[in-house]
């Protein structure tokens, strides 16, 4: 006897049918659900105990805050992103700022040469200046315009992944 495919077509009692590829866009839609509010929540936590201000996280779900000039590609199954350059679009803060916190989740292996570097700018024709996570970092002068950039480099077959990252100012 034959073992019927139970994933083609379910049948609910008020006749709705729903298809394998509905399953598939719900699974996705809870997924970044999952990862939107994980990422928030965990940067909203080290706000907390922190002296600087919230300012931008990026999760990966979506493109919606992403440059033209942006060479990454999306990985929509691992909201990540493991090769090239992920510009964010220049941003106004609310206020000057003279200081920036970045922080992000990521996977790296320097042995293989898969390393994951942070960029800023101040303006959007201005040279890119190095920024290392989890140091804080003072600006020349105080700005309310910033701009991020975050490239992942590798050597070989083993890749970065970047999972997520986030500004906060003072």
């Amino acid at each position: 006897m034959a073992t019927p495919n139970y994933m083609t077509r379910i049948s609910f009692l008020d006749g709705q049918i729903l298809h394998d590829f509905h399953l598939n866009i719900m699974q996705s839609n809870i997924a970044e659900a999952i990862k939107l509010k994980t990422t928030t929540e965990r940067y909203d936590m080290l706000l907390l105990i922190s002296p600087y201000n919230y300012y931008f996280a990026e999760p990966f779900v979506d493109t919606t805050n992403r440059d033209a000039s942006s060479t990454a590609e999306l990985d929509t199954l691992s909201f990540s992103i493991n090769q090239d350059s992920w510009i964010t679009p220049m941003m106004q803060l609310p206020e000057d700022a003279s200081e920036i916190y970045l922080l992000c989740n990521k996977q790296e292996n320097p042995d293989y040469g898969a390393t994951v570097s942070f960029f800023y700018r101040t303006s959007s024709t201005g040279s890119w200046i190095p920024i290392e996570p989890d140091t804080q970092t003072p600006l020349g002068t105080t700005t309310r315009f910033i701009q991020l950039k975050a490239t992942c480099n590798y050597t070989g077959t083993v890749r970065p992944i970047l999972y997520d990252f986030c500004l906060m100012w003072k």
